[in-house]
């Protein structure tokens, strides 16, 4: 049986679908946090399976969340659970990786059978989410990076700056800078958050 924790900052939402999963009798233990430092706490803590998470939370990214997950425990499924859908976070969420996306306006139903697929190994997307996502902002060869666009692009996931990079890989940091301009045309993105974003999923499928 799994182990499922709910990322939510409205205690009320969070609190109704752990109740709603409970009552399945599906599920091993139904973890409910309001922050991204207590899911940290939480998955340090328990080994857990399936991640429920808000792509909003109160001054803090879902979509950072997720990518920290995916960084530190990759064989842990994500899932967003999210009333937004924005183009720009759909392509951002396909681009890291994650296994779901499901709209907070779903049936319990829908819900129950969506996290049983992506516990079952299947990538479960919202239909209005994946019209939204466009492929072509994920470029397709991972191989096509060079060895320092690949240090550069760990470091940048690792959250360091232009100069801490510099630093490590004894290069000036207006060269850092010259890197960074190069690879967001190259990946068709626009900053550090979407380079980080399709890297990992590059390094993922590559």
């Amino acid at each position: 049986m799994a182990n499922i924790c709910i990322v939510d900052d409205h205690e009320i939402v969070r609190t109704g679908i752990k109740n709603l999963l409970s009552k399945t009798n599906k599920y091993q233990h139904i973890y409910s946090v309001g922050t991204i430092k207590s899911m940290i706490q939480c998955m340090e803590h328990h080994q857990i399976d399936l991640v429920l998470l808000d792509l909003k939370l109160e001054q803090e990214s879902g979509i950072s969340a997720a990518i920290q997950i995916k960084k530190t425990w990759p064989n842990t499924k994500v899932c967003i659970l999210s009333g937004f859908i924005e183009g720009h976070y759909a392509t951002e969420v396909k681009t890291i990786g994650l296994e779901g996306y499901v709209l907070k306006n779903t049936d319990f139903n829908h819900l129950i059978k969506t996290i049983d697929q992506i516990l079952a190994g299947e990538i479960v997307y919202d239909k209005k989410i994946e019209s939204l996502i466009d492929n072509q902002t994920i470029p397709s060869k991972f191989n096509s990076f060079s060895k320092r666009q690949k240090d550069i692009l760990n470091l940048l996931v690792l959250g360091k700056t232009n100069k801490e990079i510099g630093y490590t890989l004894d290069i000036q940091e207006k060269t850092v800078r010259n890197y960074l301009t190069d690879l967001y045309k190259k990946m068709n993105v626009s900053n550090r958050s979407e380079a980080v974003s399709c890297f990992l999923r590059l390094k993922r499928d590559g």
